[in-house]
């Protein structure tokens, strides 16, 4: 049923046990194609389960169209929980120091399984290449690159990475050259200040008039410095074989980057009030919350 309204859902949970969470499948599958048909081309998309919580859903998502591919994790933990659930080709979304979880996922790397960790300091490098060596195995890395933009007295984006320039990218990048067990294969740049960032807000008042500007220089700053450095990753023959952007905001723009191998979409499959203030799509509410008032 496309766009139920409250007197739907209504119908539908009155005879059921309050409070309650749903996810409304019917606007799901069409939100898995109109994301699909706005990322086609020659990406494919990388589920964010931090945003979708559910793995039948996530099956749902990958079944849906072959544009999906791969899962972004959360922790260290869920990725491992996910490998045993049979999802395979996982990429940590954040980097990790606890011992035991980086041994576990080696031995998972070990054992065939392709769990990517996430790294932004040589500290990472050293502390899992320590660990990889021990259990004799060769772990893939993915550097996280922080894509926000300062702007006069504005720091327009998150503070994501301490990698925020071409040259603490490509000193990191050097930092590969003294391990022997860990590879460099990836790399991930989220640009938030564009993903998650409408231009329709009202909450945002006067500044929508401002938004629109701060991203199309912000656009154009972060595409120059993420080629830069995949330029210098493959220039030092690294294995690179991903290179990862955007989110559910950030479509457009992240797939007009040659270099960029795939995009990372969560929030955008339920499509939550975030996104009503757009002005380049439009998702369905595929998911909510019932409680008795």
């Amino acid at each position: 049923m496309p766009n139920p309204t409250y007197q739907y859902y209504n119908q539908l949970f009155k005879n059921l046990q309050l409070p309650l969470a749903y996810c409304d499948v019917d606007l799901l599958d069409k939100n898995c194609q109109d994301i699909a048909h706005r990322a086609e081309g020659n990406k494919t998309i990388r589920i964010a389960s931090k945003s979708v919580r559910c793995t039948a859903i996530l099956k749902r998502i990958l079944e849906s169209n072959p544009i999906y591919k791969g899962l972004m994790c959360f922790t260290g933990r869920e990725a491992l929980f996910l490998s045993e659930q049979g999802f395979d080709d996982l990429l940590l979304g954040y980097p990790i120091v606890n011992r035991d979880e980086i041994y576990d996922i080696c031995t998972a790397t070990k054992n065939g399984k392709k769990i990517i960790l996430m790294v932004d300091s040589n500290a990472h490098l050293k502390l899992i290449d320590e660990i990889a060596k021990e259990l004799g195995v060769v772990q893939p890395l993915c550097i996280d690159v922080d894509m926000s933009t300062d702007f006069p007295g504005l720091h327009f984006g998150v503070l994501r990475s301490p990698i925020t320039s071409v040259d603490a990218g490509k000193k990191l990048v050097d930092y590969f050259d003294d391990y022997e067990n860990i590879s460099l294969t990836a790399l991930m740049g989220y640009e938030a200040q564009v993903a998650g960032l409408g231009e329709n807000n009202p909450a945002n008042g006067i500044k929508n008039f401002v938004i629109p500007f701060l991203k199309k220089k912000s656009i154009a700053d972060y595409t120059k410095r993420r080629q830069e450095i995949v330029a210098y990753i493959k220039s030092k023959n690294h294995p690179l074989e991903i290179v990862n952007a955007g989110g559910t905001g950030s479509i457009e723009s992240s797939k007009q980057e040659d270099w960029v191998t795939e995009i990372t979409v969560g929030s955008g499959f339920y499509s939550p009030a975030l996104f009503d203030y757009y002005n380049d799509f439009k998702h369905q509410p595929a998911a909510g919350f019932a409680v008795q008032i």
